[in-house]
């Protein structure tokens, strides 16, 4: 009996939620749930808020997150030498990126459009800062995880579960997302994720091996 790799079942598990919520949302169903999850976001408005809103969507943009990786491509490099890994580290940045545009483009949900406070173009669903979230800090942890003391993983797993919330609570704050924008980006950043992981697995596998040692990639 064949069995199936548990990062693959859990890739087709998160895009057929992302699949069913993509037809809620397009057949009008969330529109009482966003509205109620905005009223009661922007209850919370406030100076200080609004700054660290604006700073995240800063750091989420697409020159944000360019400089966010190449940095973090430099730190990984020099402090732990890591080449192939980076590799597959940039190649799930890009095709997060691409997927989401490509699912934007197909769905093409028009953006809210009360007063959102930064200005943004395109289309709104899935929402681009919270799946490149995703994607950064799942791709992260993958490489981190095995190098890291039980007291790192816990500051790594929790750093990794806070950055994409806070971003995608951020983007339902700005008034630029709907609240299932965000959800849907879960949906489909950890879809790709979990695709992108089995494909690596692949590779290993796959690998050719040179004088009896096996090209690695992250596990």
């Amino acid at each position: 009996m064949r069995r199936w790799d548990p990062s693959l079942l859990l890739s087709v598990g998160l895009a057929a939620g992302f699949l069913l919520l993509s037809a809620w949302v397009v057949s009008g169903r969330t529109a009482a749930f966003d509205a109620h999850a905005v009223a009661f976001v922007r209850e919370a408005a406030s100076p200080v808020l609004t700054a660290a809103a604006k700073g995240l969507h800063a750091i989420g943009d697409v020159g944000g997150m360019i400089l966010l990786v190449v940095l973090t491509l430099g730190i990984l490099y020099a402090g732990l030498r890591l080449r192939r890994e980076l590799v597959w580290f940039v190649g799930v940045q890009i095709g997060s990126f691409v997927t989401n545009e490509l699912l934007k483009r197909t769905i093409a949900r028009s953006r809210p459009i009360e007063m959102p406070v930064v200005d943004v173009s395109g289309y709104s669903y899935p929402s681009g800062h919270a799946m490149a979230a995703v994607a950064f800090c799942g791709a992260l942890a993958m490489l981190l995880w095995p190098r890291l003391s039980t007291r790192g993983r816990g500051l790594l797993l929790a750093g990794c579960v806070l950055w994409p919330f806070a971003m995608g609570v951020s983007r339902v704050y700005l008034g630029v997302h709907y609240p299932t924008d965000v959800v849907g980006a879960y949906l489909a950043g950890g879809s790709w994720l979990c695709f992108a992981v089995w494909l690596k697995r692949r590779a290993v596998k796959r690998a050719p091996t040179v004088s009896g040692r096996r090209f690695s990639v992250p596990r």
